[in-house]
């Protein structure tokens, strides 16, 4: 954002460190469950419906693929059985807690989840709540999380003990609740929501993100030169998701945890796009839409009975409008320049040299989804540039290319070229002439494309 934006970088624990660096067995060990860990020592847990069969590595590439919403909630501090989980694993038994810990998975190391267990009384959150245990009569007890942090990340970017906003109260009933608080009861029988806008949604279900409890995004962020202009969600992600050679970031080298993290921050995002225009339906003019739509689609007649509805603008991505625009624009392209003459598809190969290049040690490039998107964008601008401009194929008047992700989580592109029709392709030997296939040497690694004659190293073209 030209010097708008500026965070300390995050730091990280020489133990954790080690944990995400080491060639040791058990330190192997603990980088293939990275996301087993995490969990057994979240505050909050994760809802979500994900694809268990693409995250078993002994099937291809390792991908964390959701559908539908992702929740977040935080357990009530006791629980009615001997089943304790998250937060209640800080607060009670702690002469027990690795055995108590044990108990989710069969996968879990006691020697790890010790060391995990040390880095974890940095925590400001875990301090907090081990405090808990010794306070009697916790039976009143009522927990605020006060989420909204106005302290400047540039400057205490590294909170201590003391800077946890958290309030505990011995009245049944707040007299007044905060909807910006996270609420954690004694006992109420039900789980509170971890809203998408809590400054403290990262660190509570991150701990081996956040070892020492910084938070995430939130409301009161704002660029440096204009404090009128807070940060969007996407901004500060795209910020902390860069590379730098003098920050080794702990995000980067987490592995499988990464693309969980990713995944669930995109959901932030959308989310926060999603509320925008939700409040923005008046500019949107989403009046026009009212009553006439529902009456139709629902064959309901009367006013009382007709729901109200959320109109998303053709700017939102993957909204209806957006779709039937990109939809009528191509269809005008073919009525106007005749139907498509060549179909190119180009996928991401994780073994290219310009990724190789920037992995850490023990890094995968599966693991590296902002890596590989960003190498496979460069690469597909560069191909574009060759077939537009440089015209390899011949005249191109018109193209239409989509950027989809594949099943195993790599880029994919698919592209449609319009020639002009003294260049347009009519016989065999012309495609012969600008594609060609070869078995290719099980000792490379490296992938190739094919087109005009020539062979061109590190793009993958079927």
């Amino acid at each position: 954002m030209g010097g708008q934006v500026s965070l300390v970088s995050s730091n990280c624990p020489p133990e954790l460190d080690w944990l995400y660096t080491s060639n040791s067995e058990e330190v192997k060990e603990f980088r293939t469950y990275v996301r087993t860990y995490n969990n057994c020592f979240a505050f909050t847990s994760f809802g979500v419906k994900y694809d268990k069969e693409l995250c078993r590595r002994n099937k291809g590439i390792y991908t964390f693929r959701i559908q539908g919403q992702v929740y977040h909630f935080i357990n009530e501090l006791t629980s009615s059985d001997e089943n304790l989980s998250h937060l209640q694993l800080y607060i009670y038994d702690t002469d027990h807690e690795i055995q108590n810990r044990m108990k989710s998975s069969e996968k879990l190391n006691p020697v790890i989840l010790e060391r995990l267990i040390k880095i974890s009384h940095l925590n400001p959150y875990s301090i907090f709540f081990r405090r808990l245990e010794h306070i009697d009569h916790l039976n009143s007890v009522q927990i605020n999380i006060r989420s909204d942090v106005s302290l400047d990340q540039r400057v205490y970017n590294q909170p201590s003990a003391s800077q946890v906003a958290a309030i505990w109260s011995e009245n049944d009933v707040l007299t007044k609740e905060i909807s910006r608080d996270i609420v954690v009861h004694q006992v109420s029988g039900h789980s509170e929501k971890v809203q998408w806008y809590f400054g403290c949604y990262d660190p509570l279900q991150y701990p081996l993100l956040f070892p020492y409890g910084e938070s995430g995004w939130h409301y009161v962020f704002q660029k440096q030169k204009n404090k009128k202009t807070t940060i969007s969600c996407r901004e500060y992600y795209c910020y902390k998701l860069q590379i730098r050679p003098n920050d080794s970031s702990i995000l980067l080298r987490s592995g499988c945890l990464f693309q969980q993290y990713c995944v669930d921050m995109y959901v932030k995002i959308e989310t926060s796009r999603l509320q925008f225009f939700q409040n923005k339906q008046r500019e949107i003019r989403a009046d026009l839409y009212q009553g006439i739509i529902d009456s139709v689609t629902t064959g309901e007649g009367r006013g009382s009975k007709i729901g109200h509805r959320i109109i998303l603008p053709p700017s939102f991505i993957g909204s209806p409008r957006d779709l039937r625009r990109r939809y009528v624009d191509a269809m005008a392209l073919v009525q106007r320049f005749g139907k498509p003459n060549i179909f190119l598809t180009m996928t991401c190969n994780p073994a290219w040299p310009e990724i190789k290049a920037e992995l850490g040690p023990n890094e995968e490039a599966q693991n590296r989804p902002d890596l590989t998107s960003r190498v496979f964008r460069a690469k597909m601008e560069q191909l574009k540039d060759d077939i537009i401009k440089h015209q390899i194929f011949g005249k191109v008047v018109a193209y239409v290319y989509v950027i989809e992700f594949q099943k195993r989580g790599l880029p994919h592109m698919l592209l449609l070229l319009i020639l002009v029709p003294r260049q347009k392709p009519l016989s065999p030997d012309t495609y012969d002439s600008i594609v060609s296939a070869e078995l290719l040497d099980k000792k490379k690694t490296s992938s190739f494309v094919f087109y005009g004659g020539e062979t061109h190293d590190a793009w993958t073209l079927w």
